[in-house]
């Protein structure tokens, strides 16, 4: 073998090594037990919410494997929430109080309980696990378990509302929120919304994500909530309507994380996780038109999915049985049964519609 050749060979074998080091690093996760290391977090501001919370909880404890044993923490957010059918040995609850502008917006409670959260786990868990109350898990989630060189795990939103295309203009409400952070917007990363199919800027769903909660992250998403909330002109003049008020809190959570993370700290679910079951099967209405998820991202069977949003689906659809992916007799009478809990019993109210 000639010199050259040699001299070839022991270059691809150092650039081998070189990256599997790169990629051993990326995945290389803290030595503690998986239920150590990643805790899970909802809130519940409306009395509705405590059923879907404690149903959150349950499905957990059977469904995620060896994250079943890990802490579970409930953010109580408003004095009409009592937290008694959540059962105390079950989950810590945390209570806070809102600043008074946060009740005017439909999700602006989300960072504020998220913030509480990781204050409270920062130090203790390397990896915080958010979720809607109006969700559900059915596998264990471990790409929530993040990787020591992932800051947080996502997924695009469902559906466009107020996000933008790539090809429009950044609009006055976007260009005020860029700036705020000091973001170029042709730092953007682009996605592709799931259910409309849209490819808009970095547009980021905060119902179901992870994080690593040493990172400050939610509390950051808290102070800019109220800086924003609190600036009366900015709020009168392009958070103005509805759509931008609901999803407000979207828009801060999606630029904090691209004006703070580099692209290859964000980690972007493979799908099956936050899977939006309300509208598999059933049309969902929005401003832009009526949309379910398209035929080829369709979930064949339930016992694929890692974790799911219900949201108004049982309260809306008699026949939701019949609208959902085919599921395990296991998974199929858990959920029977948790329907009849709940709704079947009358002793839930419906939910808000989602992101």
């Amino acid at each position: 073998m000639n010199r050259k050749k040699c001299r070839w060979i022991a270059w691809m074998v150092l650039c081998g090594c070189a990256l599997a080091v790169r990629e051993g690093r990326a995945e290389r996760r803290d030595s503690r037990d998986p239920a150590a290391r990643l805790a899970f977090v909802t809130y519940v501001s409306k009395p509705y919410q405590e059923l879907a919370a404690a149903l959150w909880i349950e499905s957990i404890r059977k469904w995620a494997g060896e994250y079943g044993r890990s802490p579970i923490y409930v953010v109580l957010t408003d004095s009409r929430v009592t937290g008694i059918p959540i059962p105390d040995g079950e989950a810590t609850k945390l209570r806070i109080a809102l600043p008074e502008e946060a009740r005017l917006y439909p999700f602006a409670v989300k960072a504020f309980a998220a913030a509480r959260a990781e204050e409270e786990t920062a130090g203790r868990v390397s990896s915080l696990a958010w979720f809607d109350p109006e969700t559900l898990v059915f596998r264990p989630p471990l790409e929530m378990d993040l990787p020591v060189a992932t800051a947080a795990a996502v997924n695009p939103v469902h559906l466009t509302n107020i996000g933008q295309a790539v090809e429009e203009p950044v609009d006055p409400f976007w260009s005020a929120i860029y700036r705020s952070f000091g973001l170029d917007p042709s730092r953007l990363f682009t996605v592709e919304t799931m259910v409309d199919r849209r490819k808009v800027r970095a547009w980021l769903n905060c119902g179901i994500f992870a994080v690593r909660p040493d990172r400050g992250l939610l509390r950051e998403w808290a102070r800019r909530m109220q800086a924003g909330l609190e600036d009366t002109s900015f709020q009168s003049t392009l958070v103005a309507d509805a759509p931008h008020q609901t999803f407000y809190h979207q828009a801060i959570f999606s630029t904090l994380l691209v004006s703070r993370l580099a692209r290859r700290e964000i980690h972007f679910f493979s799908s099956g996780n936050g899977y939006p079951l309300f509208c598999h099967n059933t049309d969902f209405k929005t401003a832009r038109g009526v949309f379910q998820v398209p035929a080829e991202k369709k979930a064949r069977r339930l016992d694929d999915l890692t974790s799911a949003f219900h949201e108004s689906m049982w309260y809306q659809h008699e026949d939701w049985r019949e609208r959902i992916p085919i599921a395990s007799e296991s998974l199929s009478r858990w959920l029977s049964d948790a329907f009849d809990r709940t709704v079947g019993s009358g002793r839930s109210s419906p939910g808000p519609g989602r992101e």
